[in-house]
């Protein structure tokens, strides 16, 4: 089993894949697992709220949804591609799959988070880093921690 496979199935019950927007301030924003891939059984939704007094993200908001499937879909590469690209598609300036309790407002894409995301997107594309090495590669981080700076300046 890969490092990816436990770490969306942690709790032994579920498989969660969990996403992440930033997208402006009022714009509903909200992802779906295209038709043709495996469908979750729920989705749950989390905003996600900064510190008044230390906003980083201006006019702008982080949402949460996460996919909750009963085992790790045989197509997850497929369906977290095509979440961030609904994502994207659907307002979001900004997108990325990480595992769970990854996020921080204090962290956001930065370096020493950068193992436990394992797909981000933007205006370039959807890039997936699902293998393990990838994922641990020097290229990965330098690739979530340009986008971390593209989102708090």
């Amino acid at each position: 089993m890969s490092e990816f496979t436990e770490a969306i199935a942690w709790d032994g019950v579920e498989a969660t894949a969990i996403v992440f927007l930033i997208h402006p301030e009022g714009q509903k924003v909200e992802p779906s697992v295209p038709a043709a891939l495996t469908q979750p059984k729920k989705i749950r939704f989390f905003a996600l709220e900064e510190d008044e007094n230390e906003r980083i993200l201006g006019d702008r908001v982080c949402s949460e949804y996460s996919f909750v499937y009963d085992d790790v879909p045989s197509d997850v590469d497929g369906v977290i591609r095509g979440v961030l690209q609904d994502a994207l598609d659907g307002g979001a300036q900004v997108a990325w799959a990480a595992f769970e309790g990854s996020f921080s407002f204090d962290h956001l894409l930065t370096s020493d988070i950068a193992e436990q995301v394992y797909a981000v997107a933007d205006s370039s594309g959807v890039h997936l880093a699902i293998d393990d090495e990838v994922r641990s590669s020097a290229d990965w981080t330098d690739r979530v921690t340009r986008l971390g700076t593209s989102v708090t300046g």
